[in-house]
């Protein structure tokens, strides 16, 4: 009775061993597998996405891009579904301050055809100095609002900003670079006067 009840407690060692030893062996494979696919995409070249400087505009668009993600790779980097089968990072925009006077703030909105064609998607830039001729770089962490999470930290939950990675589906637009399209909103001067984008500019 003893040995039966003794190898009983062996098998069932054994078994929640190996159990343990194969879910940390698949999460080492996950977060072997996420490395590789964010190393992928800081190689990968930039794609120049579509701009347009609208009527009047005193920031010109001088350079648009992105970089693309297969949905497979989405899937495995963030852990969810993809919803499209290729999707964007937020564009990095050039601009080029084309006016003669000084720009504080602006907006840059980027559009995606893969979407619903009234979704748009937009950064405000503020407490700036933008002097005629000077050029500014929007990067894509720039498009993400930082994240409010509940940490365990010192023995009790507390509210901490996390900014957004590339393995959250939040850091990823819908449709492919060729889907893409860029504008600015909004420029606003340091003598307190505004351009804004002409109306059905969409």
């Amino acid at each position: 009775m003893r040995r039966a009840v003794l190898i009983s407690i062996v098998v069932l060692f054994s078994a929640g061993w190996l159990s343990n030893l194969n879910a940390q062996n698949n999460a080492g494979l996950d977060d072997r597998q996420k490395q590789r696919i964010v190393k992928k995409l800081k190689a990968a070249s930039p794609i120049p996405i579509h701009s347009q400087d609208l009527d009047g505009s005193p920031l010109h668009i001088q350079e648009a891009t992105v970089k693309e993600i297969s949905g497979d790779d989405l899937s495995k980097l963030a852990g969810e579904v993809a919803k499209h089968p290729i999707q964007a990072t937020y564009p990095e925009v050039t601009l080029l301050n084309t006016s003669e006077k000084t720009i504080k703030a602006f907006a840059v909105m980027v559009q995606s055809s893969a979407d619903r064609p009234d979704s748009w998607y937009g950064v405000l830039k503020r407490g700036l100095s933008i002097t005629p001729n000077a050029a500014l770089k929007v990067t894509s962490p720039e498009w993400l609002q930082a994240e409010r999470v509940h940490v365990h930290e010192d023995g009790k939950f507390v509210n901490r900003l996390r900014q957004l990675g590339l393995d959250s589906p939040k850091s990823w637009l819908p449709g492919a670079a060729s889907n893409l399209r860029v504008i600015v909103g909004m420029v606003e001067f340091d003598d307190g006067t505004k351009w804004t984008a002409p109306p059905g500019s969409n």
